[in-house]
């Protein structure tokens, strides 16, 4: 190459404002993936002008492949090592010395703003060097032993040991739809938002009944028909109804799911027993 051209093209560079980032973030890009070691890339399509985040296994072979809401695996890696930092005692026993009070503090606040936060979350996961490994029935999160040590601004004493730090999660795989979803093992580390569309098919559930009992009536068959497949929601169960207010539901569970089923009993054990409760 001519140096004037280069010389001339590097001028150009220096020049050029680097471009702002825009787009989603997928935190856990570059610190997750399988048992096997095999990275999880992530991806994205788009439905009525939303869009949906993945993780999904970087290889073409179908068996052991993972295809993971990107949302929900963020939140369970945020909560995992929130928890750590609200355990002072787990803290002394990974460092060998005790932190600061306001120190642990600080983390926690930091990473529970994180767990909001794509930018964050990602900064937070790079500070401490972590690394997410997804299994059947265990999310195991491991961060660096001395990276958490300097963010808890102390030193490890001499002897400490060198391996990471290791956070274990149960859970386990469900499938929804074409995707796989982990849950919580335990339903008391459940901390899923509720489904803002199951909650609203409730809600008019009960808005059919008080239609249909109170009139007029209504002499559209179609019409009709849907209101009364939409006021035997009113019949659900009081415990039901609380888990799917709280985000507690079966994962199965969804308004589209609950809808479709022609023939749903009267009876609460019934009920249960049908949508995945017990």
């Amino acid at each position: 190459m001519d140096r004037n051209v280069w010389e001339r093209s590097q001028a150009l560079l220096d020049r050029a404002m680097p471009r702002p980032r825009t787009g989603h973030i997928s935190p856990l890009a570059g610190h997750i993936h399988d048992a096997d070691g095999r990275r999880l890339l992530t991806a994205h399509t788009n439905r009525s002008n939303k869009r949906y985040r993945y993780y999904v296994s970087a290889t073409r072979e179908s068996a052991g492949c993972w295809r993971l809401p990107a949302g929900d695996i963020e939140a369970m890696v945020a909560g995992a090592i929130g928890r750590l930092f609200d355990d002072p005692l787990r803290l002394v026993g990974e460092t060998g010395i005790e932190p600061s009070t306001a120190r642990i503090a600080d983390c926690a606040a930091r990473i529970a703003t994180a767990g909001a936060n794509a930018h964050r979350l990602q900064e937070f996961l790079d500070e401490l060097d972590a690394s997410i490994t997804v299994r059947e029935t265990n999310l195991s999160v491991s961060i660096d032993r001395e990276r958490l040590a300097a963010m808890l601004d102390i030193d490890l004493p001499v002897g400490c040991p060198i391996e990471p730090v290791a956070i274990d999660v149960p859970v386990s795989l469900k499938r929804r739809g074409h995707e796989l979803r982990l849950v919580y093992a335990r339903p008391d580390s459940n901390s899923r938002k509720p489904d803002e569309k199951l909650v609203e098919l409730l809600a008019k559930g009960w808005a059919a009944w008080e239609q249909l009992s109170k009139g007029p009536w209504i002499t559209d068959p179609v019409r009709r028909s849907h209101l009364t497949r939409l006021a035997r929601l009113r019949f659900l169960a009081p415990d039901i109804v609380t888990a799917i207010v709280e985000g507690r539901q079966p994962i199965e569970l969804t308004s589209r799911s609950l809808l479709r089923i022609s023939d749903l009993p009267l009876g609460w054990n019934e009920q249960r027993r049908a949508l995945g409760f017990g």
